[in-house]
């Protein structure tokens, strides 16, 4: 057995924090869910921004910028827009294959 220390009564608390955080972000995320399965707009919109928030925490904890998240999904958006201003209806799996599909 394990003689309990600083470090391990730290890293016990910051793993406590990181589930706690973890289910605050899964909660928010089916909250989401719920309100565009029973169609309710108002809510819709009031969970996603709590949604928003809770993912925001997540990033910043890692160190990842709100701008780098907002870049990949612009690439994302104007891949696509580019194949299909070509007639190219891309898709995963398909014969045009990216990371940067939406």
């Amino acid at each position: 057995m394990k003689k309990p220390t600083k470090h391990n009564a730290a890293k016990e608390r910051a793993e406590l924090k990181a589930g706690q955080e973890c289910k605050a972000f899964a909660e928010q995320a089916t909250d989401c869910l719920l309100d565009y399965l029973y169609g309710d707009p108002e809510a819709l919109v009031d969970d996603s921004a709590l949604f928003l928030q809770e993912i925001q925490k997540i990033w910043h904890q890692h160190g990842i910028s709100e701008v780098a998240i907002w870049q990949e999904l612009t690439e994302r958006l104007d891949l696509s827009a580019d194949l299909l201003k070509r007639g190219i209806r891309a898709r995963k799996g398909g014969r045009y294959r990216s990371t940067k599909l939406p």
